[in-house]
């Protein structure tokens, strides 16, 4: 991760992740930037995003599909149902989307998420490296998390 991403993701954790009056969580200082982060802010963890041919021939079609493992100090339950995805090439936003979070049958807490590649236009023929994935969490307090990956195609 750039420097320059890694002192927005630290902005914008310590601009949405402010502290409530009757929260007991500690802020730990960030020696990189001078910044604050709110130490019970969920952690994204394992984000994949990967883009492959589905269905039958004839009516087959690409999808991607993007996942990002989570962690929330205050409890796994406590991150909101959806997640913010943005999806960006060469630094410019390319589309806006939602995954959805929470812990699955197995306790995994997981957020996720699929569409077509032609209905978010974000081609995986042509250079799917190129677009790098970004997921924002947000926890019942306010506080922020983000995670990404960098867009694969397989088989």
């Amino acid at each position: 991760m750039s420097r320059w991403m890694t002192t927005a993701a630290v902005v914008a954790l310590v601009a949405c992740g402010g502290k409530d009056d009757d929260d007991s969580g500690t802020l730990i200082t960030d020696t990189a930037i001078g910044g604050t982060i709110p130490t019970d802010a969920p952690v994204i963890r394992n984000c994949d995003a990967v883009c492959r041919r589905v269905g039958d021939v004839g009516t087959s079609f690409f999808q991607w599909q993007f996942s990002c493992i989570y962690e929330d100090p205050q409890g796994n339950d406590t991150v909101q149902a959806f997640g913010d995805v943005r999806v960006e090439q060469n630094g410019e936003t390319v589309t806006n989307l939602r995954a959805v979070c929470g812990p699955r049958g197995d306790g995994t807490p997981l957020c996720d998420g699929a569409w077509g590649a032609d209905d978010i236009f974000v081609s995986c023929q042509v250079e799917p490296e190129s677009y790098t994935w970004i997921l924002t969490v947000f926890d019942i307090d306010g506080n922020s998390g983000e995670g990404q990956a960098v867009g694969r195609a397989e088989g």
